[in-house]
């Protein structure tokens, strides 16, 4: 049996393009952590939540936001939760993103490594494409 070589540089094309969008969602999501954690932080401040679990936090802040007192602390303490749920969205569009990608950079990276010990094992495999 032959080995195309377009279609293994195909492959090997396939493999650093998954991982490259790995890697982009990765920054995003990166990002996206670290302004959900700046608006924890920030509705911290206006109340007390026993547990450091981030899905007791939103909980708490999912409370707050519906509560918008006539006090300005609980005004404030509303739009922090509020800007936490907000802050929320991208951060679990992100790491949804991630999870995908990184089935698929997986998927990509056993067919790359198959072909690629194929050709090397048939002594096609060229230079530029050994690592």
């Amino acid at each position: 049996m032959t080995v195309d070589l377009n279609k293994l540089r195909g492959f090997h094309q396939a493999f650093n393009d998954a991982n490259g969008a790995l890697r982009a969602a990765w920054e995003r999501y990166s990002e996206a952590r670290t302004v959900r954690r700046r608006a924890m932080d920030e509705f911290s401040k206006f109340t007390h939540v026993s547990s450091l679990d981030p899905d007791d936090v939103l909980k708490a802040a999912e409370k707050a936001a519906l509560g918008s007192g006539r006090e300005p602390k609980e005004a404030k303490k509303a739009d922090a939760g509020k800007a936490l749920l907000e802050a929320q969205k991208p951060f679990q569009k992100a790491e949804e993103e991630v999870h995908r990608l990184q089935q698929q950079s997986n998927h990509a990276g056993r067919i790359w490594t198959r072909c690629r010990d194929y050709a090397r094992e048939q002594g096609v495999l060229p230079a530029d494409m050994e690592h």
